[in-house]
């Protein structure tokens, strides 16, 4: 399930700009910097397989900020991936039932 604010919406710093259930689990997907919500992923809202099967170019959600300091925090697309695995191996993810059993047990 993936399931984004409506367009148009201001969001504010940390807050959440959609939900998205994982292994029976509903989580929120927060915004690194205040935003407003320009268009989400119809493809993904109808079909949120494609986030598992294509998650590089399934995208969730367009947003706009007017604050250009914000977005020079943010990673590039293209190191996304080898950002994504350095900090899977540091908290020793090997896969999500790991991630979950480990998060359940806390």
């Amino acid at each position: 399930m993936f399931n984004p604010k409506p367009d148009g919406r201001e969001i504010e710093f940390g807050r959440a700009f959609a939900l998205i259930e994982v292994a029976k689990t509903i989580l929120p997907v927060r915004v690194p910097f205040a935003c407003t919500v320009v268009s989400s992923n119809s493809s993904v809202v109808k079909s949120p397989d494609l986030i598992g099967r294509a998650p590089y170019s399934a995208w969730l959600a367009r947003l706009s900020t007017t604050n250009d300091d914000m977005l020079q925090s943010l990673i590039s697309i293209v190191a996304l991936p080898s950002r994504a695995h350095a900090l899977m191996d540091a908290h020793g993810f090997t896969s999500l039932e790991t991630y979950l059993n480990r998060r359940q047990s806390c």
